[in-house]
């Protein structure tokens, strides 16, 4: 919730407001955005995330690292969002 305040998703700015999240990584080749991509489609939770039509706002995070026994792990975060 402290990151959702800083971008003004709080009860003091807006009387209502919807938000959803996709998070997904992959080692090398597998985490290609449009393999990650094409995994989230293939999740009901992610799609529905993706295709929300009350979704007005989106902001995305991507970072390629070493995790664990990976040193090209890239991970994506989509951040959706909308305030009335």
């Amino acid at each position: 919730m402290q990151r959702l305040a800083r971008f003004g998703y709080t009860r003091e700015d807006y009387s209502y407001f919807l938000y959803g999240e996709n998070i997904a990584g992959g080692c090398g080749s597998y985490g290609s955005p449009d393999n990650i991509f094409t995994w989230w489609m293939h999740s009901s939770g992610h799609r529905s995330n993706i295709l929300k039509y009350k979704f007005r706002v989106v902001g995305i995070g991507v970072l390629t690292g070493t995790y664990k026994s990976c040193s090209q792990e890239t991970i994506y975060t989509v951040d959706f969002g909308a305030r009335w």
